[in-house]
């Protein structure tokens, strides 16, 4: 997540299901902050400007990303915690390390700070790793990866984790990404929640499913 993003549309949208996560399940969010790269092509913030079509979603939230001055600062995420836009969440805003060694300290935090939580949701840049971008390699802080998801899992959470569309047809890689999650969870219940640009892949522990089956996955 970069904070040059805070405040457009996909947030918009994923604050709306976080803020219904956060309803049935004890959430854990872990930011994974990267630094800004001066880029604009995230600033998709045209929809703040038609009240009439967005915000009956979710009012209280559009009221409140309303105010967000441009651009976004990182004081964006302690206004969110502080306002309590995410009810009884807890949240992780350390930036991820580049190196090994710093990203397995950040994730030891991270899961010291959930200890309590029933779901985790994670918000890289781009989403669930890739080949192409090992570990410890230059772009590996844009990725979350499958085996320090399983970390989380064995300590009793679900997972939620953001996926950022590539250039590929949608319904193919969705499949494909679901398939891969469900190796690696194989007795789990997998879930997506697709937008127009973002989806969201779930992964349900079997003591959860009944507070997430009654949680509104209808998107946007």
């Amino acid at each position: 997540m970069k904070v040059q993003y805070f405040g457009d549309v996909n947030d918009y949208r994923k604050y709306i299901l976080l803020r219904r996560v956060a309803s049935a399940l004890r959430l854990g969010v872990c930011w994974m902050l990267t630094p800004d790269d001066g880029r604009s092509d995230g600033a998709k913030r045209k929809y703040l400007q038609e009240p009439a079509k967005w915000r009956s979603l979710d009012p209280d939230l559009f009221d409140f990303l309303q105010k967000v001055r441009e651009p976004p600062t990182s004081d964006c995420f302690d206004s969110l915690e502080r306002h309590g836009i995410v009810p009884e969440a807890v949240f992780h805003s350390q930036k991820v390390p580049q190196d090994v060694s710093g990203r397995g300290r950040f994730h030891n935090a991270c899961r010291a700070s959930f200890a309590d939580r029933e779901i985790v949701f994670f918000d890289p840049d781009n989403g669930l790793d890739v080949k192409s971008h090992p570990i410890g390699g230059a772009m590996a802080h844009k990725f979350v990866f499958c085996d320090e998801l399983r970390a989380y899992y064995d300590d009793g959470k679900s997972i939620l984790v953001y996926q950022h569309f590539p250039r590929v047809q949608r319904d193919v890689f969705i499949a494909a990404t679901m398939e891969r999650i469900a190796a690696e969870f194989d007795k789990s219940k997998i879930s997506v929640v697709r937008t127009p640009h973002v989806a969201f892949f779930a992964v349900i522990r079997p003591e959860h499913r009944n507070a997430f089956s009654m949680i509104d996955l209808s998107m946007l």
